[in-house]
């Protein structure tokens, strides 16, 4: 029976070329010349064929499998994946295969088997959303992009600080720049006051989802659904639009790269290291950046609208944190660890249970209102919780020496100790 040998197109070109050259029609250097090998090579390929024939051109390894792990493993294998690493990495995979169940595969073998499995989907073949480019608004001040963008801006003279950005989405201007130690609700209600004052109200402000922004907890179950930030904007009418990606708000993300080469640069020319002297720095910058950089919008009209006498009044109280207590029998409030006791000398008993709204302004300020009505009040503190818990250490270690051997008894005059109820001091 004679024998099959499967060659491939390389091969078979060798096999032609050796023929030739045992037949003298091509000669051993023009031979090595077009099989881009060596003469010495092709000398060894000829005495083999001319010993052993054909045979010795074609591949030895073909038809034959590699040193591969066996079916059997592999099924376990991925049985395991399956059942407790789905969501896994294929590295992270490998090390927990090696970890709890002592089966030791590269990261690549795990990779190879999960793409073969479907388990894992290869990154090559994942579609990645497209983001494509929107129209700019047609008009100065229909919609306001703002965002933070922390940075070394002093380099190492100063602190790593975050930069509060807003930027019209209409023609890319800089409308305002703040230095802030961080994203705070106090350092945006800055920034916006600042905005409104010198232009007006904004058709929108286009921000991320930021917990200044927005409630981000979806189980909350008190409350009105605004952040305090969110609230000031309602009352105002100005209308609050989250992005989805960083992508969605690619204009102001991008504004903050150019800032974060010019601007650094700036600082540095001017030898600025702090974040006082950098706010008094950014006025003059936000002018020279417009210059070269803002754009002309397709429509001349501006969508500021100018704010009202009232709420030019009100917008201090406006932008400050806004809670709500009620006024207990004794005509007094906690809030942030303080005990507020209300002087009403007229008909003091009718504020007994009624709300209460808090204002806290950015300097520590608080001002208490009763339906617009502002309160006079004074501040009693309350015992830190450390102070309590080494209250009631102290009067056990009393009612031990003195009082009681009733360690039921003890326990309860100490709870009282510990919830405010009754002072150490009167045993």
């Amino acid at each position: 029976m004679q024998e099959i040998i499967s060659m491939s197109a390389k091969e078979l070109n060798r096999l032609k070329i050796i023929e030739k050259i045992v037949d003298k029609r091509l000669s051993l250097t023009k031979g090595a010349k077009l099989l881009d090998i060596t003469p010495r090579h092709l000398r060894r390929l000829k005495k083999a064929y001319l010993a052993k024939g054909v045979s010795t051109l074609s591949s030895k390894k073909r038809g034959k499998t590699n040193h591969r792990h066996s079916i059997k493993l592999k099924d376990a294998v991925l049985s395991l994946i399956r059942e407790f690493y789905s969501d896994y990495g294929p590295t992270l995979a490998s090390e927990m295969l090696l970890k709890h169940h002592q089966i030791n595969l590269s990261k690549e073998t795990i990779r190879k088997w999960m793409d073969e499995a479907g388990i894992r989907k290869a990154r090559s073949l994942m579609t990645t959303k497209v983001y494509q480019p929107r129209h700019r608004r047609s008009c100065l001040g229909e919609l306001i992009q703002m965002d933070g963008s922390i940075h070394h801006w002093f380099e190492e003279r100063g602190e790593r600080c975050t930069l509060l950005v807003m930027i019209d989405d209409a023609t890319g201007q800089l409308m305002q720049l703040r230095f802030a130690k961080a994203e705070t609700t106090f350092d945006y209600f800055d920034i916006v006051k600042r905005h409104l004052k010198a232009n007006g109200k904004p058709g929108a402000y286009y921000v991320d989802k930021h917990n200044v922004f927005r409630v981000n907890h979806a189980e909350a179950l008190s409350g009105d659904g605004f952040t305090q930030f969110g609230r000031a904007l309602e009352t105002l009418g100005i209308k609050l639009i989250y992005a989805n990606s960083p992508q969605a708000k690619g204009r102001v993300e991008r504004v903050n790269r150019v800032l974060q080469d010019r601007l650094v640069k700036a600082l540095r020319y001017h030898n600025i290291s702090s974040i006082q002297e950098g706010n008094k720095f950014l006025k003059t910058f936000i002018i020279d950046f417009n210059k070269h950089f803002a754009k002309t919008p397709t429509s001349n009209q501006n969508a500021h609208v100018n704010l009202t006498p009232d709420e030019l009044v009100s917008i201090e109280d406006l932008f400050t944190i806004h809670t709500t207590r009620k006024i207990s029998k004794s005509l007094t409030i906690s809030y942030n660890k303080s005990l507020f006791m209300i002087k009403e000398e007229k008909h003091p008993r009718r504020l007994i249970g009624q709300t209460v709204q808090i204002n806290q302004y950015a300097d520590g300020t608080i001002k208490l209102y009763h339906q617009n009505r502002l309160l006079e009040y004074k501040v009693m503190k309350k015992y830190d919780f450390q102070e309590r818990v080494l209250g009631v250490r102290e009067m056990h270690a009393f009612l031990s020496q003195h009082l009681t051997n009733d360690s039921m008894q003890r326990n309860k005059i100490s709870s009282f100790v510990l919830h405010g109820n009754i002072d150490s001091g009167h045993f």
